[in-house]
């Protein structure tokens, strides 16, 4: 049995603040009986408010199991390097591989040294 990748990233900056990133992988399996050849597609950005606050957007798509993932995370630094606070969310959890129901997930995270 074979297994085969294909990919290709491209990344962009849009001014100082923003960056965007999108990347194609081919998952080729040989021999493939099932047909289970899948193309995979990730968007990434990140968008800067300051440097100590910004957004981040990670979108997957599995074409082989018809399942999309979004994760959205803010980000405050307020001792930066070690004092942050994070409010994220999930949608598209599943074991991974497997299709499953989209399920929806937020959750935070505080962080600090003393």
């Amino acid at each position: 049995s074979d297994l085969r990748l294909y990919g290709g990233r491209v990344s962009w900056v849009v001014g100082d603040a923003w960056r965007l990133g999108y990347s194609l992988t081919r998952l080729e399996l040989d021999p493939d009986p099932e047909g289970e050849t899948t193309l995979i597609h990730v968007l990434e950005s990140t968008y800067a408010f300051t440097p100590d606050l910004l957004v981040k957007l990670f979108v997957q798509s599995n074409s082989a199991i018809d399942k999309v993932n979004v994760q959205a995370v803010g980000i405050w630094r307020f001792k930066p390097p070690f004092g942050s606070f994070q409010l994220a969310y999930q949608r598209g959890t599943s074991e991974a591989g497997e299709a499953s129901t989209q399920g929806d997930t937020v959750f935070t995270k505080l962080s600090w040294v003393f």
